[in-house]
């Protein structure tokens, strides 16, 4: 292949890629390739040409402003906030703004309206602002990111609120008006009301108030449909303080997503030998052009199982492939009985829809031998044609079909080699994602000095995301605080985390970045969560780590009482002291301090089975010499708590006292044993937490419960009991148990009880003789028992015995 754009060479892959930006709107671009083949039986020479005229146009500004009417104090200044707008047409967009003012009534209602300028395209923006008295509260929205949200999405509408005195009353509301639609709040809020009190409120004091409006849950919200595409809806914020009452409204326009359609696979297909074609059917539309397509294929097995593998992004409406086989009276490999083609159309917005075809068949090649060398011959054409996403596609397919799972070394080089050759200083977070996806694919099969340079691609994605650039200098990884947190999602968090879990498991040494990620992802979601909402995000990776964020309102009536769920835990294990409630329940948060009821809990799983993995993460939390804390010690997984701001992402300033209490499961767990829950901040183990007596058993699993003054990385150890009293070894000792029963036990309640106690304190039987039972009272009676003194060199001395029966006797 040899591509040109405007009669230059510019590469010889099957394919090219122009980058965004590279043409302005109204520029064409004349691209044009020939195509040649020698045909390798008759030595014939094959030559065909094709061109075409690119004309790129210009999307209209995007134009938003913050609220579209408020309602302002005479005294006070009325800001309006349209710098969100932007010209999308350009990669660093620089729009004109000209305001106008038109008096409505005359000094008490005006609207403002903003001609947004760029080059030939314009734009406007406009608000209502309604004059009131003096010192009326000021509510002001922090502007969205783009014009249009879509029905998937969860829609977070961030306000503050200043009032100069006295208490505050907020509540939210669903505009009614001729012009907008409208849905009932309470489907998914349950109370829009939100109360500051005025002992909490100090002088001219701002407060923070966010509402978070999700898409549809029939679990989560029964009654709530969604916003519905098409629609604009405008959202007010009303707020009721000692002089008097405002508002600010704030408009959502809902994009609608594509028309869904059909995806059509070819049937028929022979495994190796057919490159069966999936294409974009009838019924696919939506004016906010052009459209994105995205194939996949989801793999059936025989037990109701299945799993999807997603292609690149592409304007394409179709792709091709080479599968493997799967025939449903046969499975093939004992496994695979079909697929189904998948297909994700997205638009301008980044709103998608998506279908999945009827199941389809592939049969076995007719000679397995010749069906492998010709594909083994087109692998080898694609990567030399630089379609490496192709070659990696069939190699998958010729390894499933020969029902193996893994590449050779040289091959899973040079297609990951070959795969990081694609992304440049263009390259968008698709093209990123699309080659991180497919890199960690064959992550298992490749080289160190490839898993170096996916390392070093990782490092540029972080940047791309905004997220904190590792420092080599320091050991213990730090985010700056002065760092202004970019949003993300949780499949980049998802992502991240996974090609990470790889590395882990390669051994290489990025456990500085590795818990940055962790770090990183858990701020950014803290600072979408709000005290209204219910809303908790998650994200792991391939294996080893877990994160999750929820919002906590230690303010709420039932909070004391309530328990919370950690990453990487089915049940709800975390509750909260009254001395953490009466400290966050309001509060001052953000860089620029305002008053917060709701403060973030974030939190993350990392296994152990990593830490024995990975030799730097190893020498990170066991390699201080002076610690006697070693890994072998912990019985329970590593997991991280921490309380986030939730306006700046940030650890907040937490008081020296017990904060929560949790429940972490332990293995092999042993009631004659000692534990301690030590919290791993900055180098070192601390014990900041009290650890309960015994374990409790839930569901089959043992609970350690540790009650913790600080945050950080939590795990449970066995630990060395205490200096015991000193009882001689020579002698016998009579133990007498208290029971709250009236009656004697029989002998063979004493076996029992004997049994049980040697048992639990790992003590000899043998060494409990001579048990008899003597009734006290009409309530009580007491079992009594003579320790006989060691008679072994491997049985505890006295002191231990007594020491341990001690432990135990209430277990």
């Amino acid at each position: 292949y040899n591509w040109f754009v405007d009669d230059a060479f510019v590469t010889s892959d099957d394919s090219y890629r122009i980058p965004a930006f590279a043409y302005r709107a109204g520029d064409t671009a004349e691209v044009r390739v020939d195509v040649n083949y020698r045909d390798s039986v008759t030595n014939e020479h094959l030559r065909a040409t094709v061109s075409e005229t690119l004309t790129y146009v210009a999307q209209d500004l995007d134009v938003v402003v913050d609220a579209i009417s408020r309602a302002v104090a005479s005294d006070a200044p009325a800001v309006i906030d349209a710098s969100r707008s932007k010209n999308p047409n350009e990669k660093e967009s620089t729009v004109a703004h000209e305001w106008s003012c038109l008096n409505i009534t005359s000094k008490k209602s005006f609207n403002f309206s903003d001609a947004i300028r760029d080059q030939n395209l314009s734009g406007t923006a406009w608000s209502v602002v309604k004059v009131g008295p003096p010192r009326l509260p000021q509510v002001t929205f922090s502007p969205f990111t783009q014009s249009k949200v879509g029905t998937r999405d969860y829609i977070r509408i961030q306000a503050f609120v200043e009032v100069h005195r006295g208490w505050l009353n907020t509540t939210w509301e669903v505009v009614r008006s001729p012009d907008t639609s409208y849905f009932e709040l309470s489907t998914f809020l349950k109370d829009p009301n939100t109360t500051f009190p005025s002992d909490l409120l100090t002088g001219s004091s701002s407060v923070a108030v966010s509402l978070t409006i999700p898409p549809p849950d029939a679990e989560l919200y029964p009654m709530w449909t969604g916003v519905m595409p098409g629609m604009v809806y405008t959202i007010r914020l009303n707020a009721y303080s000692t002089d008097g009452n405002s508002f600010a409204d704030v408009q959502i326009e809902v994009n609608s997503p594509p028309t869904t359609g059909l995806v059509i696979p070819l049937k028929g297909a022979v495994a190796l030998n057919t490159q069966v074609e999936f294409q974009a059917g009838d019924g696919w539309s939506d004016e906010d052009v052009p459209l994105e397509y995205r194939f996949g294929i989801r793999v059936l097995n025989f037990d109701n199982s299945s799993e999807c593998y997603w292609f690149a992004r592409t304007g394409a409406t179709s792709h091709r492939i080479y599968l493997p086989a799967a025939l449903q009276d046969v499975p093939a490999c004992g496994k695979r009985v079909g697929f189904r083609a998948l297909l994700e159309v997205c638009d301008l917005y980044d709103t998608c829809s998506s279908a999945e075809s009827e199941t389809f068949e592939v049969s076995q090649p007719p000679n397995l031998t010749i069906a492998i060398v010709d594909i083994v011959a087109a692998i080898n054409s694609d990567i030399g044609n630089g379609n490496v996403f192709g070659a990696l596609s069939s190699m998958h397919a010729l390894d499933v079909q020969r029902c193996e799972e893994d590449l050779d070394v040289v091959t899973a080089d040079k297609i990951t080699t070959k795969l990081l050759m694609t992304l440049d200083d263009d390259s968008d977070s698709n093209d990123y994602k699309e080659v991180l996806y497919s890199a960690s694919q064959i992550m298992n099969d490749v080289s160190p000095p490839v898993l170096e340079a996916v390392i070093f691609v990782l490092e540029h994605y972080r940047s791309f995301l905004g997220l904190t650039a590792a420092s080599s200098s320091s050991s213990r990884p730090k985010r700056a605080t002065t760092t202004k947190l970019t949003l993300s999602n949780e499949q980049e968090a998802d992502d991240m985390l996974n090609m990470y879990d790889l590395l882990l498991e390669k051994n290489q040494r990025i456990v500085d970045v590795y818990l940055l990620n962790i770090q990183d992802f858990l701020s950014t979601f803290c600072i979408q969560l709000d005290a209204s909402s219910s809303r908790i995000m998650s994200a792991q990776g391939s294996g080893y780590t877990t994160i999750q964020a929820q919002s906590l309102v230690p303010g709420a009536s039932n909070f004391s009482g309530s328990w919370y769920t950690i990453a990487g835990q089915l049940g709800h294990t975390i509750s909260f002291s009254r001395d953490f409630s009466a400290r966050f329940s309001s509060w001052s948060c953000g860089t620029t301090p305002v008053i917060c009821q709701n403060i973030c809990l974030a939190t993350s799983q990392i296994k152990m089975s990593a830490v024995y993995k990975n030799d730097q993460l190893m020498e990170h939390l066991f390699g201080n010499n002076f610690d006697s804390v070693t890994a072998n010690k912990s019985v329970s997984q590593l997991h991280h708590i921490q309380l986030l701001d939730p306006l700046s992402g940030s650890p907040a300033s937490l008081p020296n006292t017990i904060l929560y209490s949790v429940f972490i499961p332990i293995s092999d767990y042993q009631p004659s044993n000692y534990y301690a829950c030590l919290l791993f901040i900055g180098k070192t183990w601390e014990d900041k937490c009290i650890t309960s007596s015994y374990a409790r058993r839930i569901d089959g699993v043992d609970y350690m419960l540790c009650s913790c003054s600080g945050t950080g990385l939590l795990s449970v150890f066995t630990t060395l009991p205490p200096i015991p009293a000193d009882y001689p070894d020579h002698n016998e000792i009579r133990m007498s148990f208290d029971l709250n029963t009236a009656a004697a036990a029989s002998s063979t309640q004493r076996a029992t009880f004997l049994a049980r106690l040697a048992a639990v304190s790992t003590v000899d039987e043998r060494r409990f003789v001579n048990c008899s039972s003597t009734v006290l009272s009409r309530n009580a009676s007491q079992i009594w028992v003579t320790l006989r003194p060691p008679f072994r060199l491997s049985q505890m001395t006295n002191s231990y015995v007594v020491g341990k029966v001690l432990a135990v006797s209430d277990f």
